[in-house]
C-alpha cells in the first residue's frame, strides 16, 4: 500500500496543518460537532414520534458536557393532560415505537456526516 502526497502550494499546507491541529485539540470544536451530530438524531427522533398531546415529541432534548453531547428524553418535562412526568411513560413508547432504535439505525451516519461538516466549515 502507498500513500500519494501532492503539495500545492506549501504555505497553505502548513496553515492548514496548523490549524487542524488547533481545532482537533479544541474542547470548542468537540464540543460543537458533537452538539451538532446529536441534535441530528434529534429531529429525527422527533419526527417519528407519536402525537397524542405532543409531550413526548417536545420532551427529547440534547445535553452537552465536556465533550460528549446526549440525546434523552427530559426528566422535567410534563405531560399537562395526564400530569405525568414523560419519562415515567417513555419506556412504553420506545418499547412500543422503538424511536431510538430506529433513529440510530437510521440517522446515525447522517449525524456523524454533520459532525464533519462542522470541522470543515472551520477550516474554510
Amino acid at each position: 500500500m502507498s500513500v500519494e502526497l501532492r503539495v500545492i502550494g506549501v504555505e497553505d499546507t502548513e496553515q492548514f496543518i496548523e490549524d487542524w491541529a488547533r481545532l482537533v485539540s479544541s474542547d470548542e470544536l468537540w464540543i460543537a460537532t458533537t452538539t451538532a451530530a446529536v441534535q441530528e438524531l434529534q429531529r429525527f427522533a422527533v419526527s417519528i414520534s407519536p402525537v397524542v398531546t405532543g409531550s413526548y415529541r417536545g420532551a427529547h432534548k440534547v445535553f452537552s458536557e465536556s465533550k460528549q453531547a446526549i440525546l434523552t428524553i427530559d426528566s422535567s418535562a410534563f405531560n399537562p393532560i395526564s400530569r405525568r412526568r414523560v419519562i415515567d411513560y417513555a419506556g412504553v413508547v420506545e418499547e412500543r415505537h422503538n424511536i431510538y432504535g430506529q433513529t440510530f439505525n437510521q440517522m446515525s451516519e447522517r449525524a456523524a456526516i454533520r459532525g464533519v461538516e462542522i470541522v470543515e466549515d472551520k477550516l474554510r
